[in-house]
């Protein structure tokens, strides 16, 4: 439960909340220019950086935490971090597009 959480988990949890997060985002930065959809890119990075959360369900089982609160907070992670890393890919990838001069004809 919750309340049996140490200041110990929630620094864990919180440090693998902010891998996560970040692993998306700089693989989601690097694959803008490659792949034309913004949700492709997200879901690369999706790919290429779950292993942070399969780490962090493996700290979590280890430290006896409760597995529907484990998978309830893994996928919180999940979701926040996956909306906010496809709305800044939305946006860096429109920014680019209108930086770009249109074909002289």
């Amino acid at each position: 439960a919750p309340e049996e959480l140490t200041q110990e988990d929630y620094a864990m949890m919180s440090d693998y909340a902010y891998r996560y997060d970040s692993c998306l985002n700089q693989v989601s930065l690097e694959q803008m220019d490659k792949l034309p959809d913004p949700r492709h890119v997200v879901d690369y990075a999706m790919k290429q950086c779950a292993s942070e959360l399969e780490e962090l369900d493996r700290k979590m089982i280890a430290r006896n935490i409760d597995p529907d609160y484990r998978q309830g907070y893994i996928n919180i992670v999940n979701r926040k971090s996956v909306s906010e890393t496809l709305s800044n890919v939305m946006m860096g990838m429109a920014s680019r597009q209108s930086q770009t001069p249109a074909p002289v004809q």
